[in-house]
């Protein structure tokens, strides 16, 4: 196959090409990879396929830097991703695709990775499977908020309104810096190493088609919020955090419902509420909004002797 490694991409062709392409993310939109190039200075590329100049086939990935090695994913944080077709293309481009970007591993460029998108066709365990919970929206918001949501999230859905949780959506950069603040102490908490950035978040949110902010307020104060992210047919839940104290006004169910009850709104087919690694209480809360675990395929392909380095540097830790 005759596919070409492309340093720049035109953000509206890509965006048209992400149009016609099945399966297509949100995160390898131009908003989601222009967001990583300014916020956290990762190089983006792109392997393509062209015929007659028009693209037919093509795979975003970041590329980053440690001490002269190279590091490449398809996409940073995890983030599903893969090749992407048009939609009358072989479909044996997409392994020919993904096996041409893993060919990059060697020499100076020492691990190579990618995480595919949720099928709830692939079996659900294995060594290279992650879970991820998908809502299927056909049944429409009041189905889905009578039927579907177990009980006790119905009861606290409820609950939530009554002692005066209020959503709504925000493209403000102020209240998304009053959120940030909430967003960190989760994180200390959670010990999370590498929080995603401010910076990143807000320019993520000048995107007001694809990405929402939606802010949960209570008395007139920003008590919780939640970033969801829109594309082909899906809402993905990206982010979210609420005041750890205000755990009885019940901040989450409130904002898991107004997530919910927006995408059904956009006429979106499925509500990917993302990975709950090692959160076992996480993923029944998922569950219980109707969450279904789906596996991504997780491929990476690292040279030995870095992949030596790594365990021996995760042991030390």
């Amino acid at each position: 196959m005759d596919f070409r490694l492309e340093t720049e991409l035109d953000w509206r062709e890509l965006d048209e090409f992400l149009e016609a392409a099945p399966g297509a993310t949100c995160f390898q939109t131009s908003t989601f990879l222009w967001a990583l190039q300014e916020s956290y200075g990762y190089s983006i590329s792109f392997l393509t396929l062209r015929r007659g100049g028009e693209l037919v086939a093509l795979l975003p990935f970041s590329e980053r830097s440690r001490k002269g090695l190279a590091i490449l994913e398809c996409l940073p944080f995890g983030a599903p991703g893969g090749a992407l077709l048009v939609a009358d293309a072989d479909p044996n481009l997409n392994s020919a695709l993904l096996d041409a970007f893993f060919a990059r591993t060697g020499g100076k460029t020492v691990s190579v990775s990618a995480v595919l998108p949720a099928d709830p066709t692939l079996e659900t365990e294995g060594e290279d499977r992650m879970l991820t919970q998908l809502v299927d929206l056909s049944p429409g918001y009041e189905t889905l908020a009578t039927k579907i949501v177990a009980p006790a999230k119905r009861r606290q859905i409820r609950q939530s309104g009554e002692r005066g949780i209020t959503c709504r959506r925000s493209v403000d950069p102020v209240e998304l810096a009053d959120w940030f603040e909430i967003y960190m102490d989760n994180i200390r908490r959670w010990k999370v190493d590498h929080p995603t950035s401010l910076e990143f978040l807000t320019r993520l949110i000048k995107d007001e088609d694809r990405v929402e902010f939606t802010v949960a307020e209570h008395e007139g104060r920003l008590v919780g919020a939640s970033l969801d992210l829109y594309q082909s047919g899906e809402a993905y839940y990206w982010m979210g955090a609420s005041r750890r104290e205000l755990g009885k006004l019940r901040i989450s169910a409130a904002l898991y419902n107004a997530r919910m009850h927006r995408a059904c709104e956009r006429g979106m087919t499925r509500l990917n509420l993302g990975f709950s690694p090692d959160k076992p209480e996480l993923f029944r809360y998922k569950k219980d909004f109707g969450g279904q675990p789906a596996a991504c395929l997780l491929r990476k392909k690292t040279v030995a002797w870095f992949a030596l380095l790594q365990g021996l540097r995760g042991r030390r830790a």
